[in-house]
């Protein structure tokens, strides 16, 4: 006689939540563009709860256009096989300084930008965008933490003396200056633009004198 023996096997089944409709575009710039340079743009799909939609599942063609139409925009038709995780990237070039936005359509399917303001290429007098450096300047200059000289220059090539750079690593990290601080150092004028700036940087123990208390010789 011959015993049967039954084998009972578990299997953990994961379900996965179903894709949801791509309710609307969304146009990302960095919100201002240079004359007849390239600038990058992304156009992403969102689903109705606005979150990015990883897979696109539109049919027809979703076209990019600019309002006034003084933009040439490459590729300005994309298909859902453009899109990668839901983003699809196109480049623009402004003909114009006119102010712009940024549309993309299929159908009920609208995406519009923020308004795109032309950028000044002259960040200082002496500074324009073909500086190696005319990013990084600009936004030390838009975060206000660098203001350049009274005749409109940023004198690139001037050496950056101690209590400059002290202002400049106090602006960048926030540190507020004023209190009843003083300035006891021989080399120093109370009244100058930069006292406030040292009084409190040697109030918070930022930096220090030498033995001989000459501020000349800061140590950051």
């Amino acid at each position: 006689m011959q015993t049967l023996q039954s084998v009972k096997s578990s299997f953990q089944v994961n379900f996965i939540d179903q894709l949801k409709s791509i309710a609307k575009f969304k146009i990302e710039t960095d919100g201002n563009f240079q004359q007849n340079i390239v600038e990058p743009i992304k156009i992403i799909a969102l689903d109705e709860d606005g979150n990015v939609a990883p897979a696109v599942n539109f049919s027809g063609i979703v076209n990019v256009t600019s309002d006034p139409d003084t933009v040439n925009i490459t590729p300005n038709q994309l298909q859902a096989k453009d899109f990668v995780n839901g983003i699809a990237e196109v480049k623009m070039i402004a003909s114009s300084d006119n102010t712009v936005t940024i549309k993309a359509q299929d159908g009920a399917l609208v995406g519009q930008s923020d308004p795109l303001v032309m950028e000044d290429k002259q960040v200082f007098a002496d500074i324009n965008i073909s500086n190696n450096h005319y990013d990084a300047i600009k936004y030390l200059k838009d975060e206000n933490i660098i203001g350049g000289y009274a005749d409109g220059t940023f004198k690139p090539n001037n050496t950056v003396n101690r209590a400059e750079a002290l202002k400049m690593l106090m602006l960048a990290f926030n540190v507020d200056v004023g209190g009843p601080f003083t300035l006891n150092f021989s080399d120093t004028d109370k009244s100058a633009w930069y006292a406030p700036t040292i009084a409190t940087g040697v109030a918070r123990g930022i930096v220090a004198g030498y033995s001989d208390e000459l501020s000349s010789q800061l140590t950051l």
